[in-house]
């Protein structure tokens, strides 16, 4: 068994007191920027476009949404979804009818799962970071519970989130236009899947999430029997003439990656696609790790000690 499937104890855990003592936000809005590129601190004003004050990098706002790519790009994911888009549009590319309906299936008993674990492990009235927020359907509905922040590097997805009354910037997921240490709870669904390496995303997370905090990272379940049959049909999902690479983990596989970055595992979620059941604990057992075709993990960001943090990943943001 790996060594990381040890959990931290109950008393380190997430907790309405821990939140309730820490002093988190200026300003009315609660979420204070940086820049990406140089890590200067930025205010966001009403005007269509703005400059950082430390790098002169410009920035715009499309209709309320800060685009603060700077000069990160992600992997082939970034740019993947909007090629599809307008393809779509153009009618270049089309959907068996077969296949939305499965994906809708397992989207929505994935979703359902996702929600009731983020209730069960994080207090109301957190601040949640959703990275990788789409159009927003799997967070909407916790808006009523939680202070919910979104980033996707789609501009497409997020006019869809922003009419859903989510707040959302257009960013990347490995450089983050927030200031360290003041989400609760960083919140990555469907996402690390897309990346060959995913430290940097779980070193960035770890930045912007405030010592105490939370994480909860979902992900594809390499030892899913049914994932290794889809797999045995084809190795990549296709959509039209475009491919989207998709890397399937091992929990444990995740669990060490986040340790090394300042993760300490708190609780796993198993989810039984594509029957609604759900089973929680670690380590795994062999049958679970089989039959469970996704798998939500619940960490807590290490405490400082000393002075300093795992490799240093929560630096303070520059003022300009």
């Amino acid at each position: 068994m790996g060594k990381y499937w040890t959990v931290v104890a109950p008393e380190s855990a997430f907790s309405i007191d821990s939140l309730m003592n820490t002093t988190l936000v200026t300003g009315s809005s609660g979420i204070r920027q940086q820049c990406p590129c140089c890590g200067t601190a930025i205010a966001i004003p009403e005007a269509a476009t703005f400059k950082c004050n430390g790098c002169g990098t410009e920035y715009a706002v499309d209709d309320g949404i800060p685009l603060m790519l700077g000069h990160s790009q992600d992997e082939p994911v970034s740019n993947f979804f909007e090629a599809v888009q307008q393809s779509v549009a153009l009618g270049q590319v089309s959907f068996t009818p077969r296949a939305p309906r499965y994906m809708e299936v397992q989207w929505r008993i994935f979703a359902s799962a996702a929600r009731k674990a983020i209730h069960k492990w994080i207090p109301q009235n957190s601040i949640i970071l959703d990275v990788g927020c789409g159009h927003g359907e799997l967070i909407r509905p916790l808006t009523e519970c939680y202070r919910i922040c979104g980033i996707d590097s789609n501009l497409g997805f997020l006019r869809v989130a922003k009419a859903h009354g989510l707040r959302v910037y257009q960013s990347s997921a490995t450089a983050l236009p927030f200031v360290a240490n003041q989400f609760d709870v960083v919140v990555c669904a469907e996402v690390i899947q897309h990346f060959s390496d995913p430290q940097p995303l779980l070193v960035e997370f770890a930045r912007v999430c405030r010592p105490g905090g939370a994480l909860i990272i979902s992900t594809l379940n390499k030892h899913s029997l049914l994932r290794k049959l889809f797999h045995l049909l084809s190795q990549r999902t296709r959509l039209g003439s475009f491919d989207l690479p998709i890397i399937r983990r091992a929990a444990q596989e995740v669990c060490d990656q986040a340790h090394r970055c300042g993760w300490l595992l708190r609780d796993c979620c198993w989810v039984l696609s594509p029957t609604p059941f759900t089973i929680y604990g670690t380590p795994p057992a062999p049958i679970r790790e089989r039959l469970a075709t996704n798998y939500l993990l619940y960490f807590i960001k290490q405490q400082l000690t000393g002075g300093a943090e795992a490799e240093d990943h929560s630096a303070p943001a520059k003022t300009a």
